[in-house]
């Protein structure tokens, strides 16, 4: 049930104020017209949440609402908060998914927070009807100065329909849903190896591609290189060396540009990447190596050459595909975003309208088609671009055709909880941690004590889910290489072991085996181009691809790295030290991410023994500088 909540802003007459926040994104600003002199007001229709946010004045000025009932810190900016149905402070609580998460099996899981040093509560109580009532422990999950963590996790012979903290506040739950299935079994641990198709080789026998560039030229949104399906195929012997799972690749329709984040056929794959023949060959190649093949679904929007689109501009409200656009008003003028919705700032690409109509039943049609073929996954590209129930069609309609293709979405925000149960998503890319890792291994801007804690706060406040709904990644095709921020090899291996030795699953980006970096450094996720140089025509084994094969050895046969457990033992300064696994399957990983040696001697339990190293093994009980070491423990 959405409750209308309505924002407030006062300043001067005759300005230009923006509500921005997770409504569902901070991408999406709210404007807020001028009811009264210097009196800005708008009112949203929110489901049960909390939600971060800002007012933005001008376009430029980030103003904090001084009625805001808590102020909330992360990553060193303060929000407001608002509450909608749920528990303000101390305890902070609403019955969405990133806080409860109910299962028809009976399984009530929970989080929670408690801000400052206000009393903890020690227990909720469920009920679950006819006067029955449960009480379950809290578990303290995290205790620091500024936030306590809680949460609960119990079997219930019926579903809750409220609850209550100490006796004190009481707010109702949501029915339990059906739940729209378990993600495919392989995307646990996995590792996916994300190809950005133009940039990677051509086929030996391929024809030449007139628009592509030598590959000493540098990248830029026109730039083709020339990669096609073949040249992936006949690569794939060596990327299944490498220890991966599955390759994910961006799009393959055809297209006006490199990327192919602007389709103008949806049904169809580009003839200069070899067409259908090529990508049935791949496929076919893929899987008799045990590879999945990851198809990325931009259909969203498409390119204004798409042949709907020219038809809308010739024969305006006449056209039968008027519908599919979101139009505004007639004449719709190419390039003109007063007549159509389009993408942010590029006119030429117009936004399909996705709601229950013949677009809708186009792309749902063209990402069945992928499935049919073989496809073993979609990355769903920009979600928070279409409605939820778009997605939860699509996921339906894909799973009714294989129950195991695994639905990867593009997650920019730092909340895609409510993606899952809403959207079907299986796993979801984790920027959060992400920019943690930027700030920790490739800039050393944070202690490590900093990274634990953040990292906490953030996985909390994902909310109750599978570790495999969280993707890890270091950088993608929209970003800045890793390699590039951290300007060191040994960095990125060190940052690459964190990664491969956790629980969740983690997307490579295509050429980190050789070490690749861009031609300067960027920040902006629409101006990575410089990063996103063509693979070389032929590399050799590196230190780093040795590393990867071992890595991903290890995660894929040691007991203790097949178990979502994780536990934080040790983090102060650059040491950062966990364990992995259950007894009697205990691995120890001691982290040095700084530049001196380090003694360890206190994390060295008697009966350890050592697995493996990234840069140098331990002597005398000090670990090198950027340096990790594995132990047995004994169980």
């Amino acid at each position: 049930m959405r409750v209308p909540v309505d924002f407030r802003f006062l300043s001067g007459w005759g300005r230009s104020v923006e509500l921005v926040g997770d409504f569902p994104d901070w991408k999406y600003p709210v404007t807020m017209p001028e009811v009264s002199p210097g009196h800005y007001a708008c009112t949203l229709h929110l489901l049960p949440g909390i939600y971060r946010y800002k007012f933005r004045v001008d376009g430029r000025e980030w103003v904090l609402d001084p009625h805001a009932p808590v102020v909330d810190w992360l990553e060193g900016a303060a929000n407001g908060l608002c509450f909608v149905d749920g528990i303000a402070k101390p305890v902070w609580f609403a019955p969405d998914r990133r806080h409860v998460v109910q299962t028809l099996d009976g399984r009530f899981r929970l989080h929670a927070e408690v801000r400052g040093h206000n009393p903890l509560p020690t227990y909720v109580q469920l009920h679950t009807g006819k006067g029955t009532v449960h009480h379950i422990p809290l578990q303290l999950q995290r205790h620091g100065a500024d936030h306590t963590f809680l949460h609960a996790d119990h079997v219930l012979p019926a579903p809750a329909k409220s609850l209550t903290f100490d006796g004190i506040h009481r707010v109702p739950l949501p029915p339990v849903r059906p739940a729209l299935g378990a993600p495919p079994a392989w995307l646990h641990h996995a590792v996916f190896y994300a190809i950005f198709v133009d940039r990677w080789r051509r086929g030996a026998a391929s024809p030449p591609d007139p628009r592509a560039s030598p590959r000493t030229t540098l990248s830029t949104p026109d730039t083709f290189y020339g990669g096609d399906l073949d040249g992936i195929t006949e690569s794939l012997d060596g990327i299944r060396a490498l220890g991966v799972d599955a390759v994910v690749l961006t799009p393959i329709h055809p297209s006006q540009s490199p990327h192919r984040y602007d389709g103008v056929d949806l049904l169809a794959t580009d003839a200069r990447l070899g067409g259908d023949a090529a990508l049935e060959r791949l496929l076919d190649r893929a899987h008799a190596l045990g590879l999945k093949v990851v198809l990325d679904a931009a259909i969203t929007h498409v390119h204004a050459e798409h042949p709907a689109f020219q038809d809308v501009l010739a024969r305006q409200e006449k056209s039968p595909f008027a519908a599919w656009f979101q139009l505004k008003r007639f004449p719709v003028l190419r390039g003109d975003g007063s007549t159509y919705a389009h993408y942010y700032n590029n006119a030429q690409l117009p936004w399909l309208n996705l709601r229950p109509g013949p677009a809708r039943e186009h792309v749902i049609t063209a990402m069945e088609r992928l499935v049919r073929m073989g496809a073993d996954g979609l990355r769903l590209d920009a979600m928070n671009d279409a409605p939820d129930d778009f997605w939860a069609e699509l996921r339906a309609r894909v799973r009714a055709l294989r129950d195991d293709v695994l639905l990867l979405g593009e997650v920019v925000s730092d909340n895609p909880a409510r993606l899952a149960q809403e959207c079907g998503v299986d796993t979801a890319t984790d920027f959060g941690h992400k920019d943690a890792c930027v700030t920790f291994f490739a800039r050393s801007q944070t202690r490590a004590e900093d990274f634990r804690a953040l990292l906490e706060r953030l996985e909390h406040r994902m909310g109750p889910a599978d570790p495999c709904f969280r993707l890890l990644f270091l950088d993608n095709h929209d970003t800045p290489r890793f390699m590039t921020l951290a300007a060191n090899h040994d960095r990125v291996r060190v940052a690459l072991a964190w990664l491969l030795l956790r629980p969740e699953p983690v997307w490579l980006t295509y050429g980190v085996e050789l070490g690749m970096f861009g031609g300067r450094l960027v920040g902006d996720l629409d101006d990575a181009w410089p990063e996103r140089l063509p693979m070389p025509p032929d590399s050799q084994p590196t230190q780093t691809s040795a590393l990867l094969q071992h890595l991903t050895a290890l995660r894929r046969h040691e007991p203790a790295l097949r178990s979502d457990v994780l536990r934080y033992v040790h983090a102060q300064d650059r040491l950062l030290v966990v364990d992995r696994g259950s007894a009697p399957h205990l691995l120890r990983i001691i982290i040095n991410a700084g530049e001196h040696a380090v003694d360890i001697l206190p994390f060295l339990p008697p009966g350890s023994t050592p697995v493996t190293q990234v840069h140098g093994a331990a002597v005398a009980g000090r670990t090198p500088p950027w340096s990790v070491q594995v132990l047995r423990l004994p169980g």
